[in-house]
């Protein structure tokens, strides 16, 4: 919410009843003096791709607001996590941001003509900001000085790639695509943990969902995953897409409800997330990158190579025996009367267990 307030209201001072002339005035009078409106709130919105290609490496956000006339400057302050939002009145601890230069000197936002955006870096990672007056306003002779608008949820101005990606072949049976488990931990955990705990505690909370969403700005809300092709493997004989041949990524689809399609354990303080769009008989690095509400996160180093084929169900052990017998040996003299004896098939039986389904058909 903006504060408002347009006029200031000077009351008499209290005192003796005056005397003469000056009782005679109205006693119910009150001066009014007005005042200038004050800043307004800026807006955050999401980094576009492109602004984040030029921009992933550096501490900024992007910030639309009204100022037609140049009026105001943006500050900034750091934020840690369970301190009260009563220290943001604190002037000292506001530092001013700097404006980053853009090629085309203007960001166009469809549907804002009447806002500005600007792409502002900062000094801090997490951080509150604000609108200020750029210069002290005169009024009847006297500055009105600090003038601001109201501090913003905390927000991160850069978000640390995920670490130690681990990817692990996962199928169940040898007639469905296989899919990739993908395994990460994030850069700084320790800071995580006290975003997520209630101040005084150290113990995570039950509601994980529910942690996350508390922190839209701060904490990874979306998650994307992209691959390449190292080389195929050679039981494939088909041609792979010409992208993909060429060794560049296959960049997937944004998932943006992180907590939904992926898993946070907090035993293991990994995150996992079942990917089911490799190509099948290829070996392939992966990558993954996460996502505040406003800006993503530089891709991680890439995993260990994967071999992304379901190998040919062979279980140990399992092998028939049989034997076939042409007819029986030359008879005894005591068996000439006994009729002879059929062909038999003699077939060893063994145990069957965790079949495939293809398997059963062979």
């Amino acid at each position: 919410a903006l504060w408002a307030a347009t006029q200031l209201v000077a009351m008499p001072p209290k005192g003796k009843a005056a005397k003469g002339k000056d009782a005679k005035g109205d006693p119910g009078e009150v001066k009014v003096m007005p005042v200038p409106e004050p800043p307004p709130a800026p807006v955050c919105l999401p980094l576009s791709e492109t602004l984040f290609k030029e921009h992933a490496t550096e501490r900024c956000l992007l910030l639309a607001f009204a100022d037609p006339k140049g009026s105001y400057k943006v500050q900034a302050r750091a934020w840690t996590p369970g301190e009260s939002t009563e220290k943001a009145a604190n002037a000292e601890d506001w530092e001013t941001s700097k404006e980053l230069a853009l090629p085309d000197g203007k960001i166009k936002l469809p549907g804002r003509t009447f806002h500005e955006a600007k792409i502002f870096s900062f000094e801090q990672v997490r951080l509150q900001y604000r609108m200020v007056l750029s210069h002290p306003k005169e009024i009847d002779n006297q500055y009105v000085a600090n003038w601001f608008s109201t501090p913003s949820e905390p927000v991160a101005s850069f978000v640390d790639p995920p670490i130690r990606l681990e990817a692990e072949l996962s199928y169940d049976c040898d007639v469905m695509p296989a899919a990739v488990l993908l395994r990460w931990k994030s850069s700084n955990m320790e800071w995580l943990r006290s975003t997520m705990t209630e101040s005084g505690s150290s113990k995570m909370p039950s509601d994980m969902d529910g942690a996350f969403a508390a922190w839209p700005g701060l904490l990874p809300m979306k998650v994307q995953v992209r691959w390449r092709v190292v080389r195929s493997l050679p039981t494939v004989d088909e041609a792979l897409p010409r992208h993909l041949a060429q060794g560049l990524h296959h960049v997937s689809p944004a998932i943006e409800n992180v907590t939904k399609d992926a898993s946070f354990k907090v035993e293991d303080e990994m995150w996992r997330f079942v990917y089911k769009e490799a190509l099948h008989g290829v070996v392939a690095v992966f990558q993954v990158r996460v996502g505040t509400l406003y800006r993503w996160s530089p891709w991680s180093e890439e995993s260990p190579e994967l071999a992304v084929e379901v190998p040919e169900p062979a279980p140990p052990g399992i092998q028939g025996k049989i034997e076939l017998q042409d007819g029986p040996e030359e008879p005894e003299a005591s068996s000439l009367l006994e009729p002879p004896l059929p062909e038999v098939a003699i077939v060893e039986c063994i145990e069957i267990r965790n079949l495939t389904y293809s398997a059963a058909e062979a």
